[in-house]
């Protein structure tokens, strides 16, 4: 038995059950994705954070654009992953915002 999908480091690979023609044996295709990060279950949102937004942000104080986007199936947790990233990207911004002006936009 597999899980639907399983987070490698840098790839996920999802597993696709399937019906044999003969309609009686089943069998699984692996599909492998390269990505530049993949997080695991057990990630927690501070781990997310420093491999996905916090070098983004520190992009944006020294000037630049910067976006961070998030996509995945629905229930997925990508609101409650994002939320803290809000709240832990507002904390290194403000921190080191020195009375600059700060515009931020968010959409989902």
């Amino acid at each position: 038995e597999f899980d639907a999908v399983t987070c490698l480091e840098r790839r996920v690979v999802v597993h696709d059950a399937r019906m044999h023609p003969d309609m009686v044996k089943m069998y699984m295709n692996h599909h492998d994705f390269a990505f530049d990060e993949a997080f695991g279950e057990l990630a927690d949102n501070a781990e997310v954070y420093a491999g996905t937004a916090q070098e983004l942000v520190q992009n944006a104080l020294a000037g630049r654009s910067s976006t961070v986007m998030m996509y995945g199936q629905t229930g997925s947790g990508k609101t409650y992953t994002m939320r803290s990233i809000y709240e832990q990207a507002a904390v290194d911004i403000f921190s080191e915002a020195a009375g600059r002006l700060v515009t931020v936009s968010f959409v989902e």
